[in-house]
């Protein structure tokens, strides 16, 4: 999709589709001075409902061990 990228940042645009329910987000990257780690991760997803899909899958995944 889209990506931002600036001195030890980037914020990389997402779309994909799970059970219907269509899904945007991005992940935020901050890196270390050498650019070498990843020293901050964020994501950040919409709609509600494919948050709460989400969350719902990784209740499932984390139960199965």
């Amino acid at each position: 999709m889209n990506e931002w990228q600036g001195g030890r940042s980037a914020v990389l645009e997402f779309e994909t589709e799970i059970e219907g329910i269509k899904i945007n987000g991005v992940d935020i990257m901050n890196f270390c001075s050498e650019g070498t780690q990843i020293i901050r991760f964020k994501v950040m997803v919409r709609p509600l409902k494919a948050i709460q899909l989400l969350q719902r899958l990784k209740f499932e995944r984390m139960s199965n061990g």
